[in-house]
């Protein structure tokens, strides 16, 4: 048992958390915009819907299709209202090739990390509510992107 906790744990420590992103790289500010904007079923979100606590790390887990991972070089993780649509903050990105020692291109879920502090930022921002956690992929070789892979789930917050 001790040595599934240890795998457990050296798992959780490879998880690469978001770093934060100056730039939105053309991201809309509005949720239904990225929504005819994204081309479905490339990224997808593991799930639906996630509990965070307030001050504590959470993951935005996703699936992407193997065959399409070199043409991507990172996630963009944002925040929308679940209510309105709007952007409430940007959460960060990650780079595909942190998870090249997983075998990315074989599939599989990835995990990005979500600081603590942009999980009590959400907290405050959506009063205690919950928001929509998008995930968003350009692909590598454009500047000004217009599509994106991507998807979302709902985080609520206790």
């Amino acid at each position: 048992m001790k040595i599934v906790f240890a795998i457990l744990a050296a798992v959780v420590t490879a998880w690469p958390v978001l770093e934060n992103e100056d730039k939105l790289y053309g991201i809309p500010d509005n949720y239904d915009i990225v929504t005819k904007a994204a081309t479905p079923g490339i990224l997808t979100a593991f799930e639906k819907m996630t509990v965070a606590a307030k001050d504590k790390i959470s993951g935005a887990n996703f699936v992407f299709v193997p065959s399409e991972v070199p043409f991507y070089s990172n996630v963009s993780v944002v925040a929308y209202s679940v209510d309105t649509g709007k952007l409430i903050t940007n959460i960060g990105a990650v780079n595909m090739s942190f998870y090249d020692f997983l075998g990315n291109k074989k599939g599989g879920v990835l995990t990005a990390g979500i600081p603590a502090d942009k999980v009590t930022e959400l907290y405050e921002k959506t009063n205690q509510t919950a928001a929509r956690i998008t995930m968003l992929a350009k692909l590598s070789n454009e500047t000004e992107p217009t599509k994106w892979a991507g998807d979302s789930y709902i985080m609520a917050f206790v």
